[in-house]
């Protein structure tokens, strides 16, 4: 387990950023992990830590048995302070700190924060909660909370005879669904387009792996090969329907790199509207990419030159085959010469 955007935001933004031991109130800085930590640290700061009421281990400070395990990493098992005041907290074990006494101290700090805010600002700050709690929903379903389920989800739709298992099929139909019911801010701008332009490659990957296309083979859909299938010997049909289901292949093979730059746009646009803190410890999306066996690499895919103001559209899932067929040699059935990555469209 660990710590989650969600208990990470309640717990920074209702503590106001400041140690909760009373009297303390010492300023405190987030990091994004244990390098960045070293260097902030040398510069004078101090870094907050985001100590456990309840510990997670055995014989640890105020260990309890019967507390949930899946709750130990949640906000309400959780009290930010200054490095000093947690060790005093952990001190002996704990035993002159018990949890009810660190629990009301946390309130007692977080109502103070509270107070002093004005209207304006608690409204912005619930704002800020509702969004951040959207967006681990949505780490959630993409799979990017877990890198294996991420790569579960794309690694396989990126190879020369695409296939997805139906569990994540229904994973990725399942977001499609939950991204079309929610509605983004207008305090929010770069958010709102962002997922608008996630949501619209959603739908194309979803349109892509249609019953028309792939054919469900024990527990995967895999594209479907009708040159496998002619009734009768045809050197010149057989060519052309290997040659329709490579370009599809690369044409599913370019959405999974757009689905990731669009959660990487995700990610920027979240740094820019509200946290330039977000994902800054597990970085930026990255994609499985090749056959597993000769090719196998790791892959970084983001916009280049994004504008904000007038975004590009999402390529029809036609104009993308369409940019394959541009792309490749008319006598290569196999679209070898293709490069799924980076596929050029006419403006």
């Amino acid at each position: 387990m660990a710590i989650n955007i969600l208990a990470r935001k309640l717990l920074w933004g209702r503590a106001g950023d400041s140690c909760a031991w009373p009297g303390c109130n010492q300023a405190l800085t987030a990091v994004a992990g244990d390098e960045e930590a070293g260097a902030l640290a040398t510069q004078g700061l101090i870094l907050g830590e985001e100590a456990h009421i309840r510990s997670s281990k055995v014989g640890g400070p105020r260990y309890d048995s019967i507390y949930p395990e899946g709750r130990l990493d949640d906000y309400v098992n959780l009290i930010l302070l200054c490095p000093t005041h947690h060790t005093v907290i952990d001190k002996e074990g704990g035993k002159g700190w018990p949890a009810d006494q660190l629990v009301a101290m946390k309130e007692a700090h977080e109502r103070q924060v509270r107070q002093s805010l004005g209207l304006r600002d608690q409204r912005r700050q619930k704002l800020e909660e509702q969004i951040v709690a959207q967006l681990a929903v949505w780490e959630q379903k993409l799979g990017i909370d877990d890198g294996c389920q991420w790569t579960n989800l794309t690694f396989g739709l990126n190879q020369a005879i695409p296939s997805i298992h139906t569990d994540n099929l229904q994973r990725l139909a399942d977001l499609g669904s939950w991204l079309l019911s929610r509605s983004w801010p207008p305090e929010l701008p770069k958010v709102r387009v962002a997922f608008d332009r996630h949501f619209a490659v959603v739908q194309s990957l979803l349109s892509a792996i249609s019953e028309e296309m792939f054919e469900k083979v024990n527990s995967h859909w895999r594209l479907a090969r009708p040159y496998k299938h002619l009734r009768k010997w045809d050197a010149v049909e057989y060519e052309r329907l290997l040659r329709e289901t490579n370009i599809t292949a690369v044409a599913v093979w370019y959405l999974i790199c757009e689905l990731a730059r669009s959660a990487n746009l995700v990610i920027e646009a979240v740094r820019g509207d509200l946290d330039p803190l977000y994902r800054l410890d597990q970085g930026v999306i990255l994609t499985r990419d090749g056959d597993g066996i000769l090719v196998d690499q790791i892959l970084r895919h983001e916009y280049q030159n994004w504008n904000w103001e007038t975004p590009a559209p999402i390529p029809s899932l036609q104009k993308i085959r369409d940019a394959v067929v541009a792309a490749a040699e008319p006598n290569d059935t196999r679209i070898e010469g293709v490069n799924p990555r980076i596929l050029r469209f006419d403006s």
